[in-house]
């Protein structure tokens, strides 16, 4: 038979509860920012997520306009663009970095 102790229950609910709390917090307005806490607790990997497609996507849109713009007659004008995507792509990588660290 299962022994379970129901105040180590309700000591461990209210710690947990306590986390989703300011510090502080009147009294009255406890039930909604455990709530609102929750929400933005669940909400916060979707948005993550849409973010981090957006990003790869605008980097992508980027890339390709430049490398539109680079297809010309003029050789030190093509160097240039070969350059810039150069740059751009270390800078999209640095990026991609700092996303995947803040998703994870």
């Amino acid at each position: 038979m299962i022994n379970i102790n129901i105040k180590k229950i309700n000591i461990l609910s209210k710690k947990t509860i306590g986390h989703l709390l300011p510090d502080r917090a009147p009294l009255w307005l406890n039930l909604f920012l455990v709530i609102i806490e929750t929400i933005r607790i669940i909400v916060r990997p979707i948005t993550l997520r849409f973010r981090l497609a957006a990003n790869i996507t605008a980097g992508h849109i980027v890339l390709s306009l430049i490398t539109s713009f680079s297809i010309s007659i003029n050789i030190k004008t093509f160097l240039f663009y070969i350059i810039v995507i150069n740059i751009y792509v270390l800078f999209e990588l640095t990026i991609c970095l700092i996303q995947a660290h803040i998703f994870c």
